[in-house]
């Protein structure tokens, strides 16, 4: 059975990669005329963050 503390640890990774995607995302199109989109990306972001701070702070409550 794998460890839990590692399955998080992959998956806070992973989270980490979405976020510096969409980072980028909104940095190269901060400009653009894609208002719309670039709310919903900014939206997703910020949960992305929430969601990653809060798996690493359980994380590090039970290490």
């Amino acid at each position: 059975m794998p460890d839990m503390r590692e399955k998080v640890k992959e998956y806070i990774e992973e989270l980490e990669e979405q976020i510096t995607y969409y980072e980028k995302w909104l940095t190269k199109y901060q400009s653009a005329d894609v208002k719309e989109e670039y709310i919903v990306r900014k939206g997703y972001l910020t949960a992305l963050v929430d969601i990653k701070n809060d798996l690493q702070s359980r994380l590090d409550e039970v290490i």
